[in-house]
């Protein structure tokens, strides 16, 4: 998950952090996933968003980032994924 400003572009704005916890793709859901990516980083994300509000924060240094469209992986691709992974 990408904490960033939205800004005028798509996925353009300052990137204030990227948060994520060790899934299992054979047991966790895309829905589980989702959920649990911002529950397991509650209190990282707090503490951001106060630093943020209170203008204590510097965004990540990121040259060269061009707009893009990004969205939800396809449940196709997770399918994919856990397809692979359970062959191993």
């Amino acid at each position: 998950m990408t904490l960033l400003k939205i800004d005028s572009g798509i996925d353009t704005g300052p990137i204030y952090g990227y948060y994520s916890y060790p899934f299992d793709v054979r047991r966790d859901t895309p829905a589980v996933i989702h959920n649990r990516v911002v529950y397991d980083n509650l209190d990282a994300l707090e503490r951001k968003l106060k630093d943020i509000h209170d203008g204590k924060a510097e965004p990540m240094r990121i040259l060269g980032r061009v707009s893009n469209v990004w969205g939800q992986p396809w449940l196709s691709r997770y399918f994919a994924l856990k397809r692979n992974v359970t062959k191993r």
